[in-house]
């Protein structure tokens, strides 16, 4: 601490007073530097208060942002199941559209053909349908 500060922030807030039942001389503080001091206390809690609440907001930010995080990343797992599941489906699609041609075309070479060949055909409808259930 500089002389400088002391003789200009130190001394003037302090006074020099006698204690009547003895001569010697103490220091007391002034009024005006208690009063100073409680506000400057108070200002101090106020900021250590203000401090200790911005931390527990940090924390708390950085605990939704890793959840953000994880969410995230089941979120594009998802999305690629999502995809996965789409690219089966259009290929179930195609196949669906695939077998109702080849029923149409039996179903129209059926009404030439011979008794037994419309069995054959039947079966054949019978087992497409089984394998669009299954894949359903």
């Amino acid at each position: 601490m500089s002389m400088e500060y002391f003789d200009e922030q130190i001394l003037p807030s302090l006074e020099v007073s006698s204690n009547n039942s003895s001569t010697e001389e103490y220091l007391r503080p002034n009024k005006k530097s208690n009063s100073k001091n409680r506000g400057i206390k108070r200002c101090n809690k106020r900021i250590s208060d203000l401090t200790s609440n911005l931390s527990e907001y940090k924390r708390i930010i950085g605990d939704q942002s890793s959840q953000i995080k994880s969410l995230e990343v089941v979120i594009l797992k998802q999305n690629e199941l999502l995809r996965e599941h789409s690219l089966q489906l259009k290929e179930l699609h195609r196949k669906m559209v695939e077998t109702n041609k080849i029923r149409e075309e039996l179903l129209c070479s059926k009404k030439r053909k011979a008794p037994y060949e419309s069995i054959i055909i039947d079966s054949i409808s019978n087992v497409a349908s089984e394998a669009k259930r299954r894949a359903i």
